[in-house]
């Protein structure tokens, strides 16, 4: 079909046969899937630094953060069937689309319920509030260890499902396709069932992003963007106010406060900003700074000194020196116990977030503290953003969001192609279908990092945590659905290629069926756990098996 990107690199055809040409096909198979992990790894990192933009966060988090995770998956089909032997190597594409989609909805959700896993009572209830919330005497029990799934689950695993019935529109036409036919017959005969489905896909696509968009105030998306906040916060990239305060902007805007700034400024008490925001609002912020809290509470008392308040703030990028620091502690310390309670703290912190954002009306901060510098600050204000001012902050993250998600996008383009040629070349060298070997490898390379993220926060052991950990994992599967399934529809509908695979199709739909049933449950067992992860093995036995009776 003349030029590939493919063209740029070793062909595999060139490496010569057994072992010698065995490795070298092994060590290409290693370092492309290696850049592609890493590619995918820079694109979500880039778009997730610009939830840290305010005035973008709603749009990114929503529609950005779904699309840019898909672009690995939808790289992989399309050059799939791009090539001059399109309709075999599209085995491969589709390989990818199966095993990325199964694999998101086993294996990572096993991962996460052990890691999230809690003590459940006789009662049915769960030990998220208790000091130890996993009871070491029952703490691998089948039925009684698990997490919680709320409603937003519950939601996820309906729209995962709805969007799945694109793959029905292709399917019942390619099943009553008569099978003695030869594969151009076959093609014009579905050519117009791949256009309708192709159209289905993208219609899904759009209602699924807007229902994103809508949905952007619901718990499990707030949380999500929360937990980016505080891991870029831990890296010195933004601090406390950056990070709140296009939410408190967007209260003190509803409510008018920024006429009455300088009097609350001034107020004797510092409880009056925190008692005006929302209940949803103190919630989340009470637990994002929670952990800060913890670190320096070593003593578990409950309370802070000077120096431990010094250092929170320190690790939430806040310098505070000399008088400021003596001023800080005396305005939090509102019952003059010369100590810190975690409520004081948490209502002192929200005052000082909003004391440091301007009354403009933009979203912007004053001028970094003034003071002399420690030699532990010097140190560690390495950090790549910890001395901008805010400012200059904020457009450096844009800069560098942009260059990782367009360096990550264009990673992908290029190793993709070169990728799905080694990857049907393992299964000619092993006689192993390329369908098989693109299941397993490929969302190795090009979903590892989500398989990692939702096991990292499943293991902080909250409600909230576990919901976006099982959330994270059906929107990717709903992606698949519209925006790699399209296009794959594509690449049969305009390269007139024959749709022949029922077995995966129907393995695909069965995994989401269930995992939509699961989804339907309260709360998420071990022993739910394990029969998830079965389903993994199980696909594949079944689509051997399926396609071993002919159909296919």
């Amino acid at each position: 079909m003349g030029f590939s990107l493919a063209d740029c690199f070793i062909s595999p055809d060139l490496l010569p046969e057994g072992i010698y040409g065995d490795v070298q096909l092994a060590f290409l198979l290693i370092t492309y899937a290696y850049i592609l992990y890493q590619a995918s790894n820079l694109i979500s990192d880039g778009s997730e630094l610009l939830l840290l933009v305010p005035a973008v966060a709603g749009i990114v988090g929503s529609i950005i953060l779904p699309i840019l995770g898909a672009v690995p998956d939808g790289a992989i089909v399309f050059f799939s069937g791009m090539g001059p032997d399109a309709q075999n190597q599209l085995s491969v594409g589709v390989g990818a689309l199966a095993g990325s989609t199964i694999m998101l909805l086993t294996v990572p959700w096993f991962l996460s319920v052990v890691a999230g896993r809690v003590s459940i009572s006789p009662d049915g209830s769960f030990s998220y509030t208790k000091k130890i919330k996993l009871d070491p005497a029952t703490s691998w029990s089948l039925t009684k260890t698990g997490v919680q799934s709320g409603g937003d689950i519950k939601c996820g695993g309906g729209l995962m499902v709805l969007t799945a019935v694109s793959y029905l529109i292709i399917q019942i036409r390619a099943t009553m396709v008569r099978a003695d036919n030869d594969a151009s017959q076959i093609a014009s005969d579905e050519h117009v069932f791949a256009l309708i489905g192709l159209i289905t896909c993208c219609v899904f696509f759009v209602v699924y992003l807007v229902y994103q968009w809508m949905s952007s105030e619901r718990q499990s998306s707030q949380a999500t963007v929360d937990m980016i906040r505080q891991k870029f916060m831990s890296k010195g990239l933004v601090g406390i106010v950056d990070a709140f305060k296009g939410d408190f902007m967007k209260v003190a805007e509803s409510k008018n406060l920024n006429k009455q700034y300088q009097s609350l400024n001034n107020a004797v008490s510092n409880s009056r900003f925190y008692e005006v925001l929302p209940d949803e609002l103190k919630t989340r912020f009470r637990q994002f700074v929670r952990k800060n809290f913890d670190k320096y509470d070593k003593d578990h008392s409950g309370t802070m000194d000077m120096e431990e308040i010094r250092l929170v703030f320190y690790d939430m990028n806040e310098r505070l020196e000399g008088n400021e620091l003596k001023l800080l502690f005396e305005t939090f310390d509102t019952d003059g116990d010369k100590v810190i309670s975690f409520e004081e703290f948490v209502v002192g912190t929200a005052q000082f977030v909003f004391d440091h954002l301007q009354v403009t009306g933009q979203l912007d901060r004053k001028e970094s503290i003034q003071g002399e510098e420690t030699e532990e600050h010097e140190e560690e204000e390495e950090d790549e953003f910890a001395n901008l001012d805010p400012k200059v902050r904020m457009r450096a993250i844009i800069t560098k969001s942009c260059w990782m998600m367009f360096a990550g996008t264009a990673l992908v383009l290029i190793f993709s192609d070169p990728m799905v040629d080694v990857l049907s070349h393992v299964g000619e060298r092993t006689g192993i279908p390329a369908f098989y070997i693109a299941f397993v490898l490929a969302p190795l390379a090009s979903n590892a990092s989500e398989l990692i993220a939702a096991y990292n926060y499943a293991s902080k052991k909250t409600t909230t945590t576990i919901l976006v950990s099982l959330s994270a994992l059906q929107g990717a599967a709903c992606m698949n659905n519209t925006f790699c399934l399209g296009v794959f529809l594509a690449l049969i509908y305009f390269r007139g290629l024959v749709w022949e695979f029922s077995s995966e199709t129907l393995v695909i739909l069965l995994v989401q069926v269930m995992l939509a049933l699961f989804a339907l449950k309260s709360k998420q067992t071990l022993l739910d756990a394990i029969l998830v992860i079965l389903l993994y093995p199980a696909s594949l036995a079944l689509v051997s098996a399926l396609e071993g009776y002919g159909w296919d």
